[in-house]
């Protein structure tokens, strides 16, 4: 386990093994653990979050604080992540026009 972030809030992110799998968020004592999807999930179910879900997450709590608190920081980031977002779909698209998406290949 490696400490991966820490914040001026004393807010703490360690990650876990396996390695990109698990995450503990902390500020003193634990606050949650994180899982991500392990496995393709037609082979193995729904075991965790997936990263897309999580950037889906992170764009709406930046927009909604962004009506609150405007500013262009907020607009950059809501870019960058929506164009994170579009990354991954053209990576699952073209994954699903491979044949492979769903499976334990490249």
């Amino acid at each position: 386990m490696s400490e991966i972030h820490r914040d001026h809030n004393g807010v703490t992110v360690i990650a876990g093994k396996p390695a990109g799998h698990i995450y503990t968020i902390a500020a003193g004592f634990t606050l949650m653990n994180l899982m991500f999807q392990r496995g393709p999930v037609k082979e193995v179910g729904v075991n965790g979050i997936t990263n897309e879900a999580l950037i889906a997450i992170l764009i709406h709590r930046i927009g909604v604080l962004n009506t609150q608190f405007p500013c262009e920081e907020n607009i950059m980031a809501l870019a960058s992540l929506t164009r994170a977002q579009q990354v991954l779909l053209d990576r699952t698209q073209s994954r699903m026009a491979r044949g492979v998406e769903g499976k334990s290949e490249a």
